[in-house]
C-alpha cells in the first residue's frame, strides 16, 4: 500500500475495478498526499485549504474581492430521512 490513508487508497481501486471510466477528482491535504494520490490514478486533486489560504492572503493584500457563487438549499439538508 502507499502512503495514502488506507480508505483513500481502497476507494481509488475499488473505483477502478468497477470498471469506471471517467475522471476521477479527490482532494488533499498537502502536496505530498496530492502526489501520492495521483500517482494512485486520480485524475484531479483538488487542494482547498492551500487554495483558500493563497485566497486569503491575495484578499489581505487588496486583491478584488468577487462575489460569492450562491448554492441553493437542498430541502432534505440536515434532516433525518423516513
Amino acid at each position: 500500500m502507499s502512503p495514502l490513508t488506507p480508505f483513500t487508497e481502497i476507494a481509488l481501486l475499488l473505483v477502478m475495478a468497477a470498471g469506471y471510466r471517467g475522471r476521477v477528482a479527490v482532494t488533499s491535504h498537502g502536496a505530498k498526499e496530492t502526489t501520492d494520490l495521483l500517482a494512485s490514478g486520480a485524475d484531479l486533486v483538488l487542494e482547498p485549504f492551500q487554495d483558500a489560504a493563497h485566497r486569503a492572503v491575495e484578499l489581505l493584500c487588496g486583491g478584488e474581492a468577487v462575489a460569492r457563487t450562491e448554492i441553493p438549499e437542498i430541502e432534505t439538508e440536515g434532516r433525518h430521512l423516513a
